[in-house]
């Protein structure tokens, strides 16, 4: 009797499963998806923040469908920066030709964003273009055009900066010097050292601020290897060791050589090779020869014998000279 009444209810159930999966079915397909959602609040007449928070949300679900909408945005002076958020997120080439129509149009720090979002996107087609802003009349236009350049990279625009980089104009040779040194150091990541040193070395030897010549002298000594230690020491001794040993720590770049050569590189710097014969008691060198701290300075006295308490010697440590 029981079997019977449970077969009796599967067919109702089955029903139900049936119905609830065709409700669940109809509901996905009257509403929108996420994208289009947003979409239609960038169209509609809703906030500046609402409008911001769809291109926010359009950087993680949006595809060349958006595109349309937010270049119309690229011009607005609140949203701009929103826009290209998005565009810079969203892939394909819809979103490069977007970016580059848009700075045939603009002019000032609009334009200036819309090529910071080009050498974001690396967008190889848009070297020309580049090349041409480099020559504008506003200096930060021309000089987010050549760090654009460098981060693009590649022959034709290596070149080009190359060629730039002596007869810049003073407020935009910096500019040009950190995109060579970007150039650089995409060079060297290829397996390319002796095209990285030859830009190292043009940025190096070029007028420009010290902290771009201090950028090119780190590429320089790692992209080098072993043979950069000479260049090295030659820094230390006569250069800004405080500021090329945080260069060097640091990275002025993404290079990966760092990783490789950095040890060597700070173990020379913090002066690990003797700088006389002298050694201590247990055959370590000293550096100089004087019985003072790791460092070369003399350590501070602190307690007693610095208050004129406990005048008692202590014991120090012996060093002679070979």
């Amino acid at each position: 009797m029981a079997i019977a009444i449970c077969r009796s209810f599967v067919p109702l159930f089955v029903a139900m499963l049936l119905l609830a999966g065709a409700e669940s079915a109809i509901r996905a397909q009257e509403k929108p998806a996420p994208e289009q959602e947003f979409i239609a609040i960038l169209q509609s007449d809703a906030p500046p923040a609402n409008k911001a928070l769809a291109c926010k949300k359009l950087a993680v679900v949006g595809s060349e469908a958006a595109v349309p909408d937010l270049a119309k945005l690229l011009s607005d002076e609140h949203l701009a920066s929103w826009a290209r958020i998005a565009l810079e997120a969203i892939p394909g080439a819809a979103s490069d030709e977007a970016l580059r129509t848009a700075a045939g149009s603009l002019d000032g720090k609009l334009l200036v964003g819309v090529v910071n979002s080009i050498g974001v996107r690396r967008d190889a087609g848009a070297v020309e273009l580049l090349t041409g802003l480099m020559a504008n009349s506003n200096p930060t236009v021309a000089s987010s055009a050549s760090v654009a350049l460098g981060r693009i990279g590649g022959e034709t625009a290596t070149k080009t900066l190359r060629d730039a980089l002596a007869s810049a104009p003073d407020n935009v040779r910096s500019a040009v010097a950190e995109a060579c040194v970007l150039c650089a150091e995409q060079a060297l990541a290829a397996g390319r050292p002796a095209e990285a040193i030859a830009i190292y070395d043009q940025v190096r030897s070029a007028k420009v601020p010290q902290q771009r010549i201090l950028e090119a002298t780190r590429g320089a000594i790692l992209a080098r290897g072993d043979d950069g230690i000479p260049l090295l020491v030659e820094q230390l001794r006569g250069g800004d060791k405080k500021a090329l040993r945080n260069r060097t720590d640091n990275g002025a770049g993404n290079s990966r050589q760092q990783d490789r050569y950095g040890p060597r590189v700070r173990a020379a710097d913090n002066g690990a090779v003797p700088r006389s014969g002298t050694r201590c008691h247990d055959g370590r060198p000293t550096g100089d020869g004087r019985a003072v701290g790791h460092s070369g300075r003399r350590r501070q006295r602190t307690g007693p014998r610095a208050s004129g308490g406990d005048l008692r010697p202590r014991p120090r440590r012996q060093c002679v000279v070979h």
